[in-house]
């Protein structure tokens, strides 16, 4: 499968990461109508409609088209109309709008819309749409748009990007074991950018309190890991519920270190191993993957914004310093002899 993969300028890296945020709010909305009520109906269709919207501005944005500040959505879409590589969304134009007046049915004057028209009109219309934008102005087909793209780090990028190829292959095992892997690896890393924290020094003496001590060595290990789980930023909750998958395949603890002597095929190898064995029906599997993506994406993309200054960094900057120092002094001392001379 061709993911929405490919060497960018800055200006289509924002475009597309901006297309990945549009993915992010259209998937929200599709969760909201796998068993929905009215309500959910009415929300999801509020979502559709900012989708297409927001697609409608990348579009305009990429073509250098300039419109008014917060237009109306006739206005909006008349521009884009007038996009040549658009201009197959003209047969749309009325289902548009139509689309558009339920959504202010909703959102202004709190008129619940009917959900089979929401489900069998409304959804495949804010698809077909956003398929056209995707495909004709970067040509890459809608269902491919990753939400990886809003991840950093390369390697855990293509972790997660890989979890979501194989969920879309609907191969459950291989995509939970590569969301375990994304998640123990962004871990890992976060940990790394933790410096100063007083706890991790004492683990290793912890452990070797002798065996008499064992309710002390249990009491400050769990204290350690609740502990951790807060250094890291993580929702309680989330990591109860990653654990609760993640414990099948030997991690127990946020504490829990991947080995650094491992390759990614062995590792995955060996969770996807431990989850068939655990999983004869891979439902579970599927509705982990559901729930935990999101709490799992929202975990890296927190982890990367908030990460500190780190020691590498800092040294780099340090080194950067003294050469610029030994640069400066260079240059003030051939000054100085020029002076004399």
């Amino acid at each position: 499968m061709s993911f929405f993969w490919v060497a960018l300028t800055n200006e289509d890296h924002l475009s597309t990461l901006r297309l990945a945020n549009v993915k992010g709010i259209f998937d929200y909305a599709l969760r909201l109508l796998e068993h929905p009520t009215p309500l959910d109906g009415a929300i999801a269709l509020v979502l559709l409609d900012n989708a297409i919207e927001a697609a409608f501005k990348i579009a305009l944005d990429k073509n250098g088209l300039n419109v008014k500040e917060d237009p109306k959505f006739p206005e909006l879409l008349a521009c884009v109309l007038n996009i040549k590589s658009l201009a197959e969304l003209k047969k749309c134009k009325l289902s548009l709008l139509t689309l558009h007046r339920a959504r202010n049915g909703v959102q202004h004057h709190g008129l619940i819309p009917d959900l089979d028209t929401v489900q069998s009109e409304y959804r495949p219309l804010t698809e077909q749409t956003l398929n056209e934008v995707s495909t004709r102005e970067f040509g890459h087909e809608w269902k491919n748009v990753s939400l990886s793209l809003l991840i950093r780090d390369e390697t855990v990028r293509t972790l997660y990007r890989k979890a979501e190829e194989s969920f879309k292959g609907e191969d459950f095992v291989t995509a939970v074991a590569y969301l375990i892997y994304a998640f123990e690896v962004t871990k890992t890393i976060a940990k790394l950018k933790i410096f100063g924290a007083g706890l991790s020094s004492h683990r290793l003496n912890v452990k070797r309190l002798p065996s008499k001590d064992r309710v002390i060595v249990d009491y400050l290990t769990t204290l350690d890991a609740e502990i951790e789980a807060f250094k890291l930023g993580l929702n309680y909750m989330d990591l109860r519920n990653y654990l609760d998958m993640a414990e099948n395949v030997g991690i127990h603890s946020v504490l829990y270190e991947m080995p650094i002597d491992k390759t990614e095929e062995v590792v995955i190898a060996d969770f996807g191993k431990k989850l068939q064995e655990a999983f004869v029906d891979h439902n579970p599997l599927k509705e982990w993957q559901v729930k935990m993506r999101d709490a799992i994406l929202k975990f890296i993309i927190r982890s990367e914004a908030n990460s500190r200054f780190s020691i590498d960094q800092f040294s780099k900057l340090t080194e950067a310093l003294i050469s610029g120092m030994s640069k400066t002094l260079k240059e003030l001392s051939k000054s100085a002899r020029a002076k004399k001379a």
